[in-house]
Protein backbone atom coordinates (compact mmCIF):
# COMPACT_ATOMS: atom_id res chain seq x y z
CA UNK A 1 0.00 0.00 0.00
CA UNK A 2 1.34 3.41 -1.00
CA UNK A 3 2.31 5.62 1.95
CA UNK A 4 0.52 8.96 2.09
CA UNK A 5 1.98 11.67 4.29
CA UNK A 6 -0.40 12.89 7.03
CA UNK A 7 -0.16 16.44 5.67
CA UNK A 8 -2.05 15.28 2.57
CA UNK A 9 -5.01 14.24 4.71
CA UNK A 10 -4.75 17.44 6.72
CA UNK A 11 -4.78 19.53 3.54
CA UNK A 12 -7.88 17.71 2.31
CA UNK A 13 -9.68 18.33 5.61
CA UNK A 14 -8.70 22.01 5.62
CA UNK A 15 -9.83 22.37 2.02
CA UNK A 16 -13.32 21.23 2.90
CA UNK A 17 -13.97 23.23 6.07
CA UNK A 18 -14.35 26.76 4.70
CA UNK A 19 -12.62 29.80 6.18
CA UNK A 20 -11.64 27.87 9.31
CA UNK A 21 -9.83 25.35 7.13
CA UNK A 22 -8.08 28.12 5.22
CA UNK A 23 -6.89 29.62 8.49
CA UNK A 24 -5.72 26.22 9.76
CA UNK A 25 -3.83 25.38 6.55
CA UNK A 26 -1.99 28.68 6.35
CA UNK A 27 -1.18 28.58 10.05
CA UNK A 28 0.36 25.15 9.54
CA UNK A 29 2.22 26.20 6.38
CA UNK A 30 3.50 29.46 7.83
CA UNK A 31 4.68 27.80 11.08
CA UNK A 32 6.46 25.07 9.10
CA UNK A 33 8.19 27.65 6.91
CA UNK A 34 8.92 30.53 9.31
CA UNK A 35 9.03 28.78 12.68
CA UNK A 36 6.41 31.08 14.21
CA UNK A 37 2.64 31.35 14.01
CA UNK A 38 1.23 33.99 11.66
CA UNK A 39 -0.53 37.00 13.14
CA UNK A 40 -3.51 37.04 10.80
CA UNK A 41 -5.59 39.53 12.77
CA UNK A 42 -2.72 42.06 12.96
CA UNK A 43 -0.36 41.39 10.01
CA UNK A 44 3.24 42.57 10.15
CA UNK A 45 4.44 41.27 6.79
CA UNK A 46 3.17 40.65 3.27
CA UNK A 47 2.49 36.95 3.80
CA UNK A 48 0.32 37.57 6.86
CA UNK A 49 -1.49 40.38 5.02
CA UNK A 50 -2.36 38.18 2.03
CA UNK A 51 -3.56 35.36 4.28
CA UNK A 52 -5.82 37.80 6.12
CA UNK A 53 -7.27 39.05 2.82
CA UNK A 54 -7.96 35.51 1.60
CA UNK A 55 -10.37 35.21 4.53
CA UNK A 56 -12.29 38.26 3.25
CA UNK A 57 -14.92 37.09 0.74
CA UNK A 58 -15.52 40.62 -0.54
CA UNK A 59 -11.83 41.02 -1.35
CA UNK A 60 -11.78 37.62 -3.03
CA UNK A 61 -14.70 38.58 -5.25
CA UNK A 62 -13.27 42.03 -6.08
CA UNK A 63 -9.89 40.81 -7.30
CA UNK A 64 -11.21 37.77 -9.17
CA UNK A 65 -11.76 39.71 -12.40
CA UNK A 66 -8.11 40.78 -12.40
CA UNK A 67 -6.89 37.28 -11.52
CA UNK A 68 -8.82 35.92 -14.52
CA UNK A 69 -6.18 35.72 -17.25
CA UNK A 70 -8.80 36.29 -19.95
CA UNK A 71 -10.87 39.03 -18.31
CA UNK A 72 -7.81 40.99 -17.18
CA UNK A 73 -7.00 41.73 -20.82
CA UNK A 74 -9.82 44.31 -20.80
CA UNK A 75 -8.21 46.08 -17.83
CA UNK A 76 -4.80 46.12 -19.51
CA UNK A 77 -6.30 47.55 -22.71
CA UNK A 78 -8.28 50.18 -20.77
CA UNK A 79 -5.04 51.32 -19.14
CA UNK A 80 -3.60 51.92 -22.60
CA UNK A 81 -1.35 48.89 -22.80
CA UNK A 82 -3.16 46.67 -25.30
CA UNK A 83 0.10 46.47 -27.25
CA UNK A 84 1.67 44.49 -24.39
CA UNK A 85 -0.85 41.65 -24.74
CA UNK A 86 0.22 38.52 -26.55
CA UNK A 87 -2.17 37.51 -29.30
CA UNK A 88 -5.11 35.43 -28.07
CA UNK A 89 -6.41 33.01 -30.72
CA UNK A 90 -9.57 31.99 -28.89
CA UNK A 91 -11.32 31.21 -25.59
CA UNK A 92 -13.47 28.15 -24.86
CA UNK A 93 -15.52 26.81 -21.96
CA UNK A 94 -14.21 23.26 -22.32
CA UNK A 95 -11.46 21.31 -24.04
CA UNK A 96 -13.94 19.70 -26.44
CA UNK A 97 -14.96 23.15 -27.74
CA UNK A 98 -11.43 24.08 -28.86
CA UNK A 99 -11.33 24.78 -32.58
CA UNK A 100 -7.90 23.37 -33.36
CA UNK A 101 -8.37 23.92 -37.09
CA UNK A 102 -8.45 27.68 -36.52
CA UNK A 103 -5.21 27.73 -34.53
CA UNK A 104 -1.78 28.45 -36.03
CA UNK A 105 0.95 25.84 -36.10
CA UNK A 106 2.44 27.01 -32.79
CA UNK A 107 0.54 28.17 -29.69
CA UNK A 108 0.17 27.55 -25.97
CA UNK A 109 -3.00 26.39 -24.20
CA UNK A 110 -3.63 27.90 -20.79
CA UNK A 111 -6.40 27.85 -18.21
CA UNK A 112 -7.67 31.32 -17.32
CA UNK A 113 -7.12 30.61 -13.64
CA UNK A 114 -4.36 28.04 -13.87
CA UNK A 115 -0.84 28.16 -12.50
CA UNK A 116 1.71 26.57 -14.77
CA UNK A 117 1.23 23.19 -16.50
CA UNK A 118 0.55 24.93 -19.79
CA UNK A 119 0.44 22.91 -23.00
CA UNK A 120 3.06 24.16 -25.44
CA UNK A 121 2.48 23.27 -29.08
CA UNK A 122 5.47 23.73 -31.40
CA UNK A 123 3.98 21.69 -34.26
CA UNK A 124 0.20 21.27 -34.48
CA UNK A 125 0.52 18.20 -36.70
CA UNK A 126 2.26 16.34 -33.88
CA UNK A 127 -0.13 17.45 -31.14
CA UNK A 128 -1.64 14.49 -29.26
CA UNK A 129 -5.08 15.69 -28.20
CA UNK A 130 -5.82 12.56 -26.17
CA UNK A 131 -2.70 13.13 -24.06
CA UNK A 132 -3.19 16.85 -23.47
CA UNK A 133 -6.93 16.72 -22.71
CA UNK A 134 -6.60 15.59 -19.05
CA UNK A 135 -3.84 18.15 -18.51
CA UNK A 136 -6.03 21.01 -19.72
CA UNK A 137 -9.10 19.76 -17.87
CA UNK A 138 -7.18 19.45 -14.61
CA UNK A 139 -5.98 23.04 -14.96
CA UNK A 140 -9.58 24.14 -15.51
CA UNK A 141 -11.05 22.13 -12.62
CA UNK A 142 -13.04 24.36 -10.29
CA UNK A 143 -12.84 21.88 -7.42
CA UNK A 144 -9.06 21.52 -7.44
CA UNK A 145 -7.81 21.55 -3.84
CA UNK A 146 -5.41 24.47 -4.48
CA UNK A 147 -8.36 26.76 -5.22
CA UNK A 148 -9.85 26.01 -1.82
CA UNK A 149 -7.05 28.04 -0.27
CA UNK A 150 -7.21 30.88 -2.80
CA UNK A 151 -10.99 31.45 -2.87
CA UNK A 152 -10.91 34.31 -5.39
CA UNK A 153 -10.43 31.69 -8.10
CA UNK A 154 -13.84 30.21 -7.24
CA UNK A 155 -15.47 33.36 -8.66
CA UNK A 156 -13.84 32.80 -12.06
CA UNK A 157 -15.73 30.90 -14.74
CA UNK A 158 -13.18 28.32 -15.96
CA UNK A 159 -12.00 28.68 -19.54
CA UNK A 160 -9.18 27.45 -21.72
CA UNK A 161 -7.56 29.86 -24.15
CA UNK A 162 -4.93 29.66 -26.87
CA UNK A 163 -2.20 32.26 -26.84
CA UNK A 164 0.78 33.19 -28.96
CA UNK A 165 3.79 31.00 -28.19
CA UNK A 166 6.86 33.07 -27.40
CA UNK A 167 10.14 31.90 -28.89
CA UNK A 168 13.05 31.18 -26.56
CA UNK A 169 15.43 34.00 -27.38
CA UNK A 170 18.31 33.54 -24.94
CA UNK A 171 20.16 30.94 -22.89
CA UNK A 172 17.83 31.82 -20.00
CA UNK A 173 14.70 31.39 -22.11
CA UNK A 174 11.97 33.95 -21.66
CA UNK A 175 12.85 35.91 -18.51
CA UNK A 176 10.12 36.78 -16.00
CA UNK A 177 10.25 40.23 -14.41
CA UNK A 178 7.92 40.16 -11.42
CA UNK A 179 7.31 43.64 -10.01
CA UNK A 180 6.18 43.68 -6.37
CA UNK A 181 4.12 46.86 -6.25
CA UNK A 182 2.48 48.81 -3.43
CA UNK A 183 0.00 51.57 -4.25
CA UNK A 184 1.54 52.02 -7.68
CA UNK A 185 5.14 52.08 -6.44
CA UNK A 186 7.74 49.38 -7.04
CA UNK A 187 9.27 47.76 -3.98
CA UNK A 188 11.28 44.99 -5.60
CA UNK A 189 11.62 42.98 -8.80
CA UNK A 190 11.97 39.21 -8.78
CA UNK A 191 13.79 38.03 -11.91
CA UNK A 192 13.48 34.40 -13.01
CA UNK A 193 15.14 32.70 -15.99
CA UNK A 194 16.01 29.25 -17.29
CA UNK A 195 12.64 27.89 -16.16
CA UNK A 196 12.90 24.92 -18.48
CA UNK A 197 16.30 23.90 -17.21
CA UNK A 198 15.18 22.32 -13.95
CA UNK A 199 17.31 24.47 -11.63
CA UNK A 200 16.01 27.89 -12.64
CA UNK A 201 17.92 31.09 -11.98
CA UNK A 202 16.51 33.77 -9.70
CA UNK A 203 17.52 37.26 -8.63
CA UNK A 204 16.04 40.23 -6.79
CA UNK A 205 16.48 43.87 -7.86
CA UNK A 206 15.21 47.27 -6.77
CA UNK A 207 13.70 49.89 -9.08
CA UNK A 208 17.22 51.10 -10.00
CA UNK A 209 18.31 47.56 -10.94
CA UNK A 210 20.51 47.33 -7.85
CA UNK A 211 20.74 43.85 -6.36
CA UNK A 212 18.57 43.41 -3.26
CA UNK A 213 18.73 41.01 -0.36
CA UNK A 214 15.53 39.16 0.35
CA UNK A 215 15.53 35.81 -1.45
CA UNK A 216 15.99 32.53 0.38
CA UNK A 217 17.41 31.05 -2.85
CA UNK A 218 19.17 33.14 -5.48
CA UNK A 219 21.82 32.92 -8.16
CA UNK A 220 25.31 33.56 -6.80
CA UNK A 221 26.51 35.17 -10.02
CA UNK A 222 25.18 38.38 -11.50
CA UNK A 223 23.77 36.66 -14.59
CA UNK A 224 20.83 38.90 -15.53
CA UNK A 225 21.41 42.06 -17.50
CA UNK A 226 19.10 45.03 -17.11
CA UNK A 227 16.39 44.71 -19.76
CA UNK A 228 16.52 47.10 -22.67
CA UNK A 229 13.00 48.35 -21.93
CA UNK A 230 13.46 48.61 -18.17
CA UNK A 231 12.16 52.18 -17.87
CA UNK A 232 9.07 51.32 -19.89
CA UNK A 233 8.54 48.21 -17.74
CA UNK A 234 8.61 50.35 -14.61
CA UNK A 235 6.10 52.79 -16.08
CA UNK A 236 3.72 49.96 -16.99
CA UNK A 237 4.09 48.20 -13.63
CA UNK A 238 3.36 51.43 -11.74
CA UNK A 239 0.30 52.19 -13.84
CA UNK A 240 -1.20 48.70 -13.66
CA UNK A 241 -0.68 48.49 -9.89
CA UNK A 242 -1.95 51.96 -9.02
CA UNK A 243 -5.49 50.72 -8.27
CA UNK A 244 -4.42 48.19 -5.64
CA UNK A 245 -2.84 48.13 -2.19
CA UNK A 246 -0.58 45.33 -3.35
CA UNK A 247 -0.18 43.35 -6.56
CA UNK A 248 2.63 41.63 -8.39
CA UNK A 249 2.84 42.69 -12.03
CA UNK A 250 4.51 40.11 -14.27
CA UNK A 251 6.14 41.38 -17.45
CA UNK A 252 8.42 40.05 -20.18
CA UNK A 253 10.74 41.57 -22.73
CA UNK A 254 10.00 40.02 -26.11
CA UNK A 255 10.91 40.98 -29.65
CA UNK A 256 12.24 44.33 -28.51
CA UNK A 257 9.20 45.39 -26.49
CA UNK A 258 7.36 44.77 -23.21
CA UNK A 259 4.75 42.04 -22.93
CA UNK A 260 2.23 41.52 -20.14
CA UNK A 261 2.14 38.26 -18.19
CA UNK A 262 -0.40 38.51 -15.36
CA UNK A 263 -1.48 40.28 -12.20
CA UNK A 264 -0.91 38.18 -9.10
CA UNK A 265 -2.48 39.02 -5.74
CA UNK A 266 -1.40 35.87 -3.90
CA UNK A 267 2.19 35.18 -5.06
CA UNK A 268 3.72 31.99 -3.78
CA UNK A 269 0.30 30.83 -2.61
CA UNK A 270 0.48 33.59 0.07
CA UNK A 271 3.36 31.87 1.90
CA UNK A 272 6.09 33.30 -0.39
CA UNK A 273 8.65 30.65 0.56
CA UNK A 274 11.31 32.14 -1.76
CA UNK A 275 11.45 35.38 0.24
CA UNK A 276 12.98 36.28 3.58
CA UNK A 277 10.85 37.63 6.39
CA UNK A 278 12.75 40.95 6.21
CA UNK A 279 11.71 41.44 2.59
CA UNK A 280 8.08 40.62 3.38
CA UNK A 281 8.11 43.04 6.32
CA UNK A 282 9.56 45.73 4.09
CA UNK A 283 6.76 45.37 1.53
CA UNK A 284 4.10 45.54 4.24
CA UNK A 285 5.69 48.53 5.96
CA UNK A 286 5.67 50.40 2.66
CA UNK A 287 2.01 49.48 2.29
CA UNK A 288 1.20 50.94 5.70
CA UNK A 289 3.18 54.13 5.11
CA UNK A 290 1.24 55.08 1.97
Amino acid sequence: MKYIHPSVYFKWICGHTGSLGIRMWFTYGYKSLRGTFPNISRPSNLSEYIISKLLDSEWDKKISVYADKCAVRNYIAAKGYAYTLLECYGEWNSFDEIDFDSLPNTFVLKANKGCGNHVFCTDKKKLDKITIKPIVEKNMAINDIMFKFEPHYSFIQPKVYAEELMDLESVHGIIDYKFFCVHGEIYGIQVIGNRHGGNYDMDLRDSNWIKMQGLTISSEKDIFSKPQNFEKMKEIAKSLSSDFNFVRVDLYEYKGDVKFGELTFTPGGALLSSFSKNFLEGVYNKMKSN
